[in-house]
């Protein structure tokens, strides 16, 4: 695997070879993938992955915000994509790739923005729909 930074994914390289011994890689295709033993991930990964759990993901605003007091709101709000805040520093919107969007309906919760923590100033907005992965 390769990562890919611009697009944050990993894709497959073709098969050229080990890099140090230049010998062809073989692979084992007889074991079923119930059979195979997953590697446990590196520390590093489950220590960046916690981080972000804890520091963004679960906060909670404990009162209403205001949503020009952060880029993607504000964002947002000049595009008139947000929608109305359903719970502390959470608003419904309608997505920017929304025409791509095959269900769902304006407003629908599929789309959502998110206040960020206190002293941050960004905020984030997340899509359902598969297609929108990459965004947001």
């Amino acid at each position: 695997m390769v990562s890919n930074q611009k697009h944050r994914r990993l894709r497959c390289s073709p098969a050229r070879g080990h890099p140090d011994t230049l010998r062809a890689y073989g692979w084992e295709a007889s074991a079923r993938i119930d059979e195979v033993p997953v590697a446990p991930a590196p520390q590093w990964l489950l220590g960046l992955i916690e981080h972000k759990r804890t520091s963004i993901l679960r906060y909670e605003h404990t009162s209403s915000v205001d949503p020009r007091t952060f880029a993607v709101g504000a964002a947002f709000e000049n595009q008139r994509l947000l929608g109305p805040e359903v719970r502390p520093g959470v608003f419904l919107a309608l997505c920017p790739n929304s025409q791509s969007h095959t269900i769902g309906r304006d407003y629908d919760g599929s789309t959502v923005v998110f206040a960020p923590p206190p002293g941050k100033k960004r905020g984030w907005f997340h899509c359902s729909h598969s297609h929108c992965r990459s965004i947001g």
